[in-house]
């Protein structure tokens, strides 16, 4: 039997220097919505801080490790970085680096592996 996993979804924008486009009208709440005491214990957390400065990255979640590769790390463009946070124990640690620097890198944790796709790079 397969166990299914759940899966946090990361979204990560860039400012290209345009307007945004206006935001679509909120859905209504579904009557299957959770109930407030349920609510209350849904939300956001702080986890240990990056052990290195990287934005414009991937991230991608295999099991219980969440992984964020490429980017822009300390401030200059493409990045071989590749870390990862075990959810378990709250411990960030360094793993294998990407063949080539790269930031804006798509990212996906499936059938075992993380996967890293397109990006820019020199």
């Amino acid at each position: 039997m397969r166990r299914l996993v759940p899966v946090a979804l990361l979204l990560a924008a860039c400012s290209s220097g345009t307007t945004p486009p206006a935001a679509p009208p909120s859905p209504s709440v579904p009557a299957s919505a959770p109930s407030s005491a349920a609510a209350a214990r849904l939300g956001w957390t702080a986890g240990p801080p990056l052990p290195r400065a990287v934005s414009e990255v991937g991230v991608a979640v295999l099991g219980t490790q969440v992984h964020v590769l490429g980017g822009y790390a300390d401030g200059h463009p493409g990045s071989t970085t590749h870390l990862v946070l075990d959810t378990r124990t709250g411990r960030w640690r360094t793993a294998a680096p990407l063949p080539q620097a790269l930031d804006h890198v798509g990212t996906v944790g499936l059938a075992g592996r993380v996967w890293a796709v397109g990006g820019y790079g020199a």
